[in-house]
């Protein structure tokens, strides 16, 4: 049709101009592409849950862990005195036990 010069693009235009003004924008395809799904579903949506469970459960796992450890490195940062006597009576106690249980599986048999 163009390439024969039977209708121009100004008269079919102006004869036809809803089909031409939705042809020219793609049926609108690309707005509602962009608007409805990249914005609303995936911007607004999906990747706020995806933030919400990196800020939430990730973060809070790994910041949790690391309070943990410092909890931990607190409580036995006491034990560890420097004094040799404290040490021999912790690894004697240790010795005792470890003989407690040994008599007590045996004589459980």
């Amino acid at each position: 049709m163009y390439y024969k010069k039977w209708l121009s693009a100004e008269a079919f235009g102006r004869k036809l101009h809803g089909l031409y003004v939705m042809a020219l924008n793609k049926y609108w395809m690309d707005d509602l592409y962009e608007k409805v799904i990249t914005n609303k579903f995936f911007l607004n949506g999906v990747f706020v849950g995806f933030q919400l469970f990196d800020t939430y459960v990730v973060d809070g796992a790994v910041n949790g862990m690391a309070k943990l450890a410092s909890g931990l490195g607190r409580g036995l940062r006491a034990l560890q005195t420097g004094q040799l006597q404290t040490y021999a009576v912790a690894i004697g106690v240790g010795v005792i036990a470890i003989v407690a249980i040994f008599l007590l599986a045996m004589g459980a048999r």
